[in-house]
C-alpha cells in the first residue's frame, strides 16, 4: 500500500501549508556508502542491504542504463541485490560478494551486447542457476520484467533517460508496480501488451507526450521542470514522511540504481542531486519534512562535500521570499544598498544578523534583507519555485555593473527576480551566449551582457616620493619622484570619478572570495616610508577621506622626526607614522634588506636563507605582525616566496605593471606605477577599467 492512499486515478493533490522554521532537532547525520568504483559501491550497498546473505542476485551492466532501469521492483520481489558487471568480464570483487551472499541463482538483465556470454559462463562456473531476461530492445526487456510482476498499476518512464525511472524505483518496488519504458511520442507494441488498469506517467510532455498518455488507462502524471523537481514531486506523491533520504547523483545511473533496492527495503526515498550542488527545491522539501538523516550513495565525484555540507547545515537554513520588491544590503560594504529582490523566487538564508536581517550569499560576500519584509512559510506548490542551491564556487571572472537598475532574470529569462544597482563588481558562476550568471541568495540570476562590462582588475597605485617642482634639485630624472601638483591633480581626479579607496586587507578578502568590492575600488600604496608622504600626500588624502598603504623599511624608522629637507631621502619617524594612522596602514618593505649589491641585485634574493627569514620576521613583528609585503626594487624569486610564507606573510606586491584580478597569485600581485609627467588623461587611462 502507498503511504498516501492512491485510488485508480488520483485527480488532485491536497494542497496545504508547510512551515519553514529552524528545526529543533539536535543534529543532521550523514553517512556515505561508497567503494572505489560503481561496481564496489554496489557491493557496499549489497552488504548493508543483505548482511545475512540471500539466494538470488540481479546482474546488470555497469556501463549503460537501459536494461537496468526496471530492475528494482523485480529485485525487491525476489529479495535480491542489484550487482553491476562489466560487459565482458565479471569483476573479482563482484564474484566475492556473490559468494558472501551464498546465492545460488543469478538473473541477468539484458542481451549479449550488454552482458556477453563470457560473464554468463563465469557465473555458471560458480554453480549458479542462470536466467537471462532480454528482449530485442530496452522496451521489450522492460515488458518481460513487468510480466513477472502482478499488479493493477504500472509506472511509465521515458526509456531514453534514467532519472525519472530511478527516482520512482523504491516506491515501485514497495508497491509491486512494474516500471515500463516508452518512447516520448510512441508507445511500443510490447509495452501495450503490459498496460495495467492504472497508470502513473513520469515527466512532462517532452518526456512522454499526450499521444502516449492517450493509449494508457486512468493516468496520473507526475512532472516538474527538471529531473530534480520531478524527483521531489515523486516523493511528495508517495510519501507523507521522509525521516531519512538516500542522496545520489542525478547525472549518472549506477549508484541510484543499486541503491534503490536498499531505499525500498528501508522504506525511504532516493533523492537526486547535481554532484557539485544540491538543488534548492530538494533542500527546502527535506527541511519541511524534517529529514534528519542522509545516506550518500557514491564517492566525492558523485556527491561532493559541498552537497554533504549543504545537507548538514539544512536545519540552519531559512528559506524566504520577499512580500514585495525589497531592497537588500551588502554586509561586506558597510551595509550599502546593492539591489532589490522580487517575490518571484524562493531564496535561502544561513542565519540572522543583529536580530534584524536575514543573511544570504551574494557574489563573494553576503547580502542582508530585513526580516519584516519577507515570508518564510510556503505551500507545497510554492516549493517548486525554488532555484538551485549554489554550492558551486564562483569563477574568477568578474563583471562590472555600469548601468543603473540592471534587471536580474531567472533561467527562463522571462521572470524578473530582482534588480542590481550600478557601480558593483560581481563574480560570475558561468555564462551563456547572451547572459552572465551570478549567485544571489541561492538563485542563479541571469544578467544581460549588454548591461555590464568585463572587469579588467583593480588598480593598485604605486608611489614613492613627492616634491614641489621648485625644491626638487636632485630627483628630477628619477622615475619614482612626482610633483605635488601632479599628485594633487590625480587625487582630485579619483574623487571626481568617485573612486573608493580600499585597504590591502579588504583586497585580500576579495581575492579570498570573502567580500565583494565596488566597481570603482582602488588601492593607493607608497613604498619606502619617505617623509615627503607626510608633508605632501597626507593632506590631500585626508581632504578626500581616502585610505592608503605605506610599505615601510622598518630598520630606517628614526625615533624622532627631523626637519624636512627636500635634498635628502628622509624616512618617517614613529611619531609621524602615528599621526598618519587615520589614513595609512603600514606593512613591510623589509627591515634592513632594501639594498642592492654591486651588480644591482637585491639583498632579498642574494643574502643567505636564514638572514632573509630573520629580517622578514623582524619587520613583520615591528609592524604588529603585518602579513603584507612589497618587494624592494621588485626583486624576488621562488625562494623569496617560500620565505615569505614561512614567516607568516599572505600577500606580496611586485613592481610589475598590471591590475589585480581574482585568481592572481597573491605573492605576485601587480601594481600600476605612477611616473612623473603624466597628464590627467594619461593617468586616467592607466587606472580605468
Amino acid at each position: 500500500m502507498l503511504r498516501r492512499k492512491i485510488t485508480i486515478i488520483l485527480t488532485f493533490l491536497f494542497t496545504f501549508f508547510l512551515f519553514n522554521e529552524v528545526s529543533a532537532h539536535a543534529s543532521l547525520n550523514t553517512n556515505r556508502i561508497n567503494g572505489t568504483s560503481r561496481y564496489d559501491t554496489a557491493i557496499e550497498i549489497s552488504k548493508r542491504t543483505f548482511p545475512n546473505g540471500t539466494d538470488t542476485v540481479i546482474i546488470v551492466t555497469g556501463q549503460d542504463f537501459p536494461d537496468a532501469l526496471c530492475a528494482t521492483p523485480l529485485a525487491y520481489q525476489l529479495n535480491a541485490p542489484i550487482l553491476l558487471t562489466k560487459s565482458n568480464s565479471l569483476p573479482d570483487s563482484v564474484r566475492q560478494e556473490i559468494t558472501r551472499l551464498g546465492a545460488n541463482r543469478a538473473i541477468i538483465l539484458g542481451g549479449n551486447l550488454a552482458i556477453n556470454d563470457s560473464v554468463e559462463q563465469q557465473l555458471k562456473n560458480m554453480t549458479l542457476t542462470i536466467e537471462r531476461i532480454a528482449g530485442t530492445s530496452r522496451y521489450d526487456t522492460s515488458a518481460l520484467i513487468a510480466s513477472k510482476i502482478n499488479s493493477s498499476t504500472a509506472i511509465y518512464a521515458n526509456g531514453r533517460t534514467f532519472p525519472d525511472a530511478l527516482a520512482s524505483a523504491p516506491y515501485a518496488a514497495r508497491n509491486r508496480f512494474p516500471i515500463l519504458l516508452t518512447n516520448a511520442n510512441n508507445l511500443p507494441d510490447t509495452i501495450k501488451h503490459q498496460t495495467r488498469a492504472a497508470s502513473i506517467v513520469l515527466g512532462g510532455e517532452l518526456a512522454i507526450d499526450k499521444n502516449v498518455e492517450a493509449q494508457l488507462k486512468n493516468v496520473t502524471r507526475i512532472s516538474g521542470q527538471s529531473r530534480y523537481e520531478t524527483n521531489v514531486k515523486i516523493v511528495e506523491f508517495f510519501d507523507d514522511q521522509v525521516n531519512k533520504a538516500f542522496i545520489t547523483t542525478g547525472t549518472n545511473f549506477a549508484d541510484a540504481l543499486t541503491g534503490s533496492i536498499l531505499a525500498a527495503k528501508e522504506n525511504e526515498p532516493v533523492m537526486l542531486t547535481k554532484p557539485e550542488k544540491a538543488t534548492g527545491s530538494t533542500l527546502l522539501f527535506l527541511k519541511i519534512r524534517n529529514t534528519t538523516s542522509f545516506d550518500l550513495l557514491g564517492g566525492n565525484l558523485a556527491v561532493t562535500d559541498q552537497v554533504e555540507n549543504a545537507l548538514k547545515g539544512l536545519d540552519q537554513k531559512i528559506f524566504f521570499t520577499p512580500n514585495q520588491p525589497t531592497y537588500f544590503l551588502d554586509e561586506g560594504s558597510n551595509k550599502s544598498m546593492e539591489g532589490a529582490l522580487n517575490p518571484n523566487s524562493i531564496y535561502y538564508s544561513d542565519g540572522l544578523v543583529d536580530g534584524q536581517y536575514y543573511r544570504f550569499k551574494y557574489g563573494n560576500s553576503n547580502g542582508l534583507i530585513d526580516i519584516n519584509s519577507v515570508k518564510t512559510n510556503f505551500s507545497v506548490d510554492e516549493i517548486h519555485k525554488m532555484h538551485d542551491e549554489l554550492s558551486t564556487a564562483n569563477s574568477n571572472k568578474t563583471i562590472l555593473i555600469n548601468k543603473h537598475n540592471v534587471t536580474l532574470y531567472d533561467q527562463s529569462l522571462n521572470n524578473q527576480i530582482g534588480v542590481l544597482y550600478d557601480s558593483q563588481r560581481l563574480p560570475i558562476i558561468s555564462e551563456t551566449k547572451t547572459h552572465y550568471i551570478v549567485n544571489v541568495a541561492g538563485v542563479e540570476g541571469y544578467i544581460s551582457k549588454q548591461d555590464v562590462s568585463i572587469d579588467n582588475g583593480i588598480p593598485v597605485l604605486m608611489y614613492h616620493h613627492i616634491l614641489r617642482n621648485e625644491e626638487n634639485r636632485y630627483y628630477r630624472n628619477v622615475s619614482t619622484t612626482i610633483s605635488n601638483i601632479e599628485f594633487n591633480s590625480q587625487m582630485n581626479l579619483l574623487n571626481n570619478y568617485a573612486y573608493k579607496t580600499i585597504t590591502v586587507s579588504e583586497l585580500e578578502d576579495y581575492l579570498d572570495k570573502k567580500r565583494n568590492l565596488p566597481a570603482n575600488a582602488i588601492v593607493i600604496t607608497f613604498d619606502d616610508g619617505l617623509k615627503s608622504v607626510y608633508k605632501y600626500a597626507l593632506p590631500e588624502l585626508r581632504k578626500y577621506n581616502f585610505k592608503a598603504t605605506e610599505f615601510i623599511i622598518t630598520g630606517r624608522i628614526p625615533n624622532q622626526p627631523y626637519p624636512f629637507n627636500p635634498d635628502d631621502l628622509q624616512f618617517l619617524s614613529w611619531q609621524e607614522l602615528n599621526e598618519m594612522s587615520d589614513v595609512f596602514n603600514y606593512h613591510s618593505h623589509t627591515h634592513a634588506l632594501h639594498q642592492l649589491t654591486l651588480d644591482q641585485k637585491g639583498y632579498l634574493i642574494t643574502k643567505d636563507y636564514n638572514t632573509v627569514i630573520n629580517d622578514l620576521a623582524l619587520s613583520s613583528r615591528t609592524l604588529n605582525n603585518s602579513p603584507y609585503f612589497a618587494y624592494p626594487f621588485g626583486h624576488y624569486n621562488s625562494t623569496t616566496i617560500q620565505q615569505l610564507k614561512q614567516t607568516g606573510y599572505r600577500i606580496a606586491f611586485t613592481t610589475k605593471s598590471g591590475k589585480v584580478k581574482l585568481g592572481d597569485d597573491k605573492f605576485q600581485l601587480k601594481r600600476v606605477g605612477i611616473p612623473p609627467g603624466l597628464s590627467a588623461s594619461e593617468f586616467y587611462n592607466k587606472i580605468r577599467n
